[in-house]
Formats: C-alpha cells, sequence, structure tokens
C-alpha cells in the first residue's frame, strides 16, 4: 500500500476472477471511501497470464504512474498504470511485463524506482531444488536481465553485462558472449631459412566466414625429402591464416628448386566474381619448362590466384590476372 499525495490510499494485492487470481489494484479516498475517479469505480482487475496471478507490491514513479510488481503463473510480473487507473500501453507489452527466471516459479515481492528512471524488483525464484533471492532491472518497460542499462529488447549481449555493446564482427552478438575476438597469431617457419614472413597481406574473407584472413610467403621454403633424396630447395611457400581461429586455410607451394613461389603476395579483392576473394601469389624466379632439346625460359615468374581453398592451377600463365581463374 502507499500514500498519494492529497491522502488517497492505493492498495495492491490480487482478487478472484471466476476461477482464476487477477492483479486487482483499488484507490481510497482519504475519508475511506472509493476513489470513482478511478477506473470509475475505484478498483482495477488485471489479468496478465490467464491463469494465477497475483500482485505484491505497489509504488508511484516520479511521473505519477503507478507500478504493480507480483507473478504471473511462475514469471515474475509488472504492470503499469496510468494516474487514472488505465494500463499505459507505453510499457511492456500494453502495460504489461513477465520474465522467467530459470525453469521454476518466481515472484516479485517488491519494486522501486531508482533515481535514474529504472525499475528493481526483488523477489525470489526456484531452480527446482532450493530458492534463490532474485532481482530484477527493467529499463524502459522492458527486462534488463543483467543490468546494464540496456534493456534486453535491444541488447545484442542480453545476459553479460556489456554496456559499450562491443561487436567487433558485427554479427549481431555482443563480443562479451560471441566467439572471442581473434588475439595475434603467431606464425613459425618449419624449416631452417623458409624466410617466414617476407611477404604478407590481407586476404580479405578468404572462406565466406566473416572474418578477415591473411596470407603469409616463406619464399625460401624447402620441400623435404627422406636421405638418400635431396630436398627441393627455395620452391616457396605461401598459407592463408584464419583471421576467426588462426588455422591454415589454404597452402600453396612451389614445385621446381629456386622458384621463390611467395616473394610477394596481394589479395582481399574477388578477381573472378564468384562471391569469395582471392589470393594472388608472385613467384618472381620461377622458370618457364621446355621439352628436350629445347631448354627452361629462367626467371620469368608466375602468379597464381586461390579460390575457395583451391590453388587456381595457371602454374605458368604470367597473366593470371588478366585471364582470371
Amino acid at each position: 500500500m502507499i500514500q498519494q499525495a492529497g491522502g488517497k490510499l492505493v492498495v495492491a494485492g490480487y482478487g478472484r476472477i471466476g476461477s482464476k487470481d487477477d492483479f486487482a489494484l483499488v484507490r481510497y479516498n482519504d475519508d475511506g471511501s472509493l476513489d470513482v475517479s478511478f477506473d470509475g469505480d475505484g478498483k482495477v482487475t488485471t489479468d496478465i497470464s490467464g491463469n494465477s496471478d497475483q500482485a505484491s507490491s505497489v509504488i508511484q514513479q516520479a511521473d505519477g504512474k503507478l507500478v504493480v510488481s507480483g507473478n504471473a503463473l511462475e514469471d515474475v510480473a509488472l504492470v503499469r498504470y496510468n494516474e487514472d487507473g488505465s494500463l499505459d500501453t507505453g510499457f511492456g507489452s500494453a502495460g504489461k511485463v513477465t520474465t522467467a527466471i530459470g525453469a521454476g516459479n518466481a515472484y516479485g515481492r517488491s519494486v522501486i524506482q531508482r533515481v535514474d528512471g529504472r525499475l528493481m524488483v526483488a523477489g525470489s525464484s526456484t531452480n527446482g531444488s532450493n530458492w534463490d533471492f532474485t532481482l530484477v532491472c527493467y529499463e524502459s518497460g522492458q527486462p534488463d536481465t543483467d543490468n546494464d542499462g540496456v534493456a534486453d529488447d535491444s541488447d545484442n549481449c542480453p545476459l553479460v553485462s556489456n554496456l559499450n555493446q562491443l561487436d567487433w564482427d558485427s554479427d549481431g552478438a555482443g563480443d562479451k558472449c560471441d566467439d572471442p575476438v581473434p588475439t595475434p597469431d603467431d606464425v613459425e617457419g618449419d624449416l631452417s631459412k623458409e624466410k617466414v614472413g617476407s611477404s604478407v597481406a590481407f586476404a580479405g574473407d578468404f572462406n565466406g566466414d566473416g572474418y578477415g584472413d591473411y596470407a603469409i610467403g616463406a619464399p625460401d621454403y624447402d620441400i623435404p625429402a627422406a636421405p638418400p633424396a635431396k630436398a627441393i630447395k627455395d620452391v616457396g611457400k605461401v598459407e592463408v591464416i584464419s583471421g576467426k581461429n588462426g588455422v591454415v586455410l589454404f597452402t600453396s607451394k612451389g614445385v621446381i628448386a629456386k622458384d621463390g613461389l611467395g616473394f610477394a603476395v596481394t589479395g582481399g579483392r574477388d578477381i573472378n566474381n564468384d562471391g569469395f576473394d582471392d589470393v594472388v601469389i608472385g613467384a618472381p624466379l620461377a622458370d618457364t619448362p621446355a621439352a628436350p632439346p629445347a631448354k627452361a625460359i629462367k626467371d620469368t615468374g608466375f602468379g597464381a590466384c586461390g579460390l575457395r581453398l583451391c590453388w587456381c592451377g595457371l602454374r605458368y600463365h604470367a597473366g593470371c590476372l588478366r585471364y582470371g581463374c
């Protein structure tokens, strides 16, 4: 119960309507008579769940509106009324808000309005085996479960406090409850003198997962061989690394010694318009082969494009960019 300015009294509880309970609100004049300016007869009942709805507490907001807390069947319930007893349809859904707390019953025993205008409801809820203290914060008529000042219906991470609403990958899920923000990956060569990192380039979203990826060249990479065979020296290698989790998405290796594949890399463009970003790889020391007795044309160089985790295969086309893949 509360006393309003002028001495009027407002009592919150519940009334039996047919076979179920509804929120009930009654306002009395200071002489104890019903205030007929309040919903026509001084009494208001509100059905919320269609089942058992019981009010426990009432407050008057700074703007004069009345807020009643309680429970609607198994959920915390909050209803806001205008000064004349009509439902404030700008609050929640037609003046009513319900909030489930876990899988069991929940009760909103008391409500207050904070100085910032938010509504705090205290009560209890059960997890099936025991009862716990429960506190719920509401913003603009909607619940603010994580109490970060952002209503659940507009919060990109409603169960974890994240006032700044950071969403680094712009997928609609806040960083606090999304995939972890990528941290820098350490990429090291497997063999000595590979010169990993001689070329590095942004590869765009190479595999279409919504994360930016990057390409790293190692132009002095050797293709190892078991003795007595000898390694093929300086063929070069390029790897495209996932910006999401650091895994290798694509690997391209040179074939002939001293190809130097990976001396230069670039990417981040969809060269052949297939909807996927491509990577262009340079091998300036590659030879153009020839069938004996002709000799290879030395150090002609070539480019290659990576498509959807596949190497283009245009190994000896110096005009990869011109011809596409």
